[in-house]
């Protein structure tokens, strides 16, 4: 998770090159269906606006990217909304559950959320309860229904 923290605060949150072949789903061409729908939670959230520029970008139609707890930039959200084959991105901030990322955010304020997150977490794995940007990630009862919940959410904002 470290790893996926530093990666995502100094390089994903930006908008990456839209021919970069990275960004491809192994046998997506072959398999096309008739939605795309990109869903991405936290830094999962970053590779879903990555791969959904990449496929708008080389013409592809991507039905709604969902981003959840993005601590996506704000150059890059502006330039995923104005991409015309990108239909609908619908964004849940959790800043009402003390979560400091959101969309949009600067790189300085990332960098100073750290503390905060890392607190989020250890009361998260310590209590089995979901705090702050960890508030949709625990394996309980409470966590099922935050999900469905949020699933409620995403469907009132357009996803079929």
């Amino acid at each position: 998770m470290p790893i996926d923290s530093i990666r995502s605060g100094f390089s994903v949150r930006y908008r990456g090159s839209p021919v970069d072949e990275d960004w491809a789903i192994k046998g997506m061409e072959e398999n096309a269906s008739t939605q795309f729908n990109m869903i991405g939670y936290s830094y999962g959230s970053l590779l879903a606006a990555q791969t959904a520029h990449f496929y708008a970008h080389n013409g592809h139609i991507v039905d709604n990217v969902v981003l959840v707890g993005s601590p996506i930039d704000g150059d890059f959200l502006s330039d995923l909304k104005k991409q015309k084959n990108i239909r609908n991105i619908i964004l849940k901030d959790l800043k009402e559950y003390g979560d400091p990322l959101f969309a949009g955010m600067s790189q300085f304020r990332l960098v100073v959320s750290g503390i905060k997150l890392a607190r989020q977490m250890q009361k998260t794995q310590e209590t089995g309860e979901g705090f702050g940007h960890f508030y949709y990630a625990t394996a309980t009862r409470e966590g099922s229904r935050r999900r469905r919940d949020l699933a409620r959410f995403i469907y009132r904002q357009g996803l079929r």
